[in-house]
């Protein structure tokens, strides 16, 4: 860890990065600047089909929607279009990140308060990318 951030820990087990950053590493993983093309379709491609949860998620549960593990993060197709998602949290902090790779859209939310919302904030954001209502 680096000492100079040592009041900084989380999400991820110290994890440290601004939104911009996020949105950079997510184009370069699409564009070939991390990872070969087809590395990066294996390392983000869909690979155990998850069951529907419970939630808002389960009201989601249309034949154009889907969830599977992925080696780096879970993804799903919501009304056909793919999205690669990873979250997390502790008491004061929150980080969501997602990517929309049919669009070229990426969507970051961090949070530092426990009474943000995250699940609606999140929800939001997929409806106002895929246009889901």
């Amino acid at each position: 860890k680096n000492p100079g951030r040592a009041f900084i820990d989380a999400p991820g087990d110290g994890g440290f990065a601004t939104a911009p950053d996020l949105v950079r590493f997510a184009h370069a993983l699409r564009d070939g600047t991390v990872l070969d093309p087809h590395y990066a379709e294996l390392l983000t491609g869909p690979k155990i089909p998850h069951a529907p949860q419970g939630g808002g998620l389960a009201r989601r549960a249309a034949p154009a929607d889907a969830s599977f593990g992925a080696y780096t993060m879970p993804v799903s197709l919501v009304d056909g279009q793919w999205l690669w998602r990873r979250a997390g949290g502790d008491p004061g902090v929150g980080a969501n990140w997602t990517i929309y790779p049919d669009t070229g859209w990426v969507g970051v939310v961090l949070s530092n308060c426990d009474t943000a919302p995250p699940q609606e904030i999140i929800e939001q954001e997929t409806q106002a990318v895929t246009g889901r209502r």
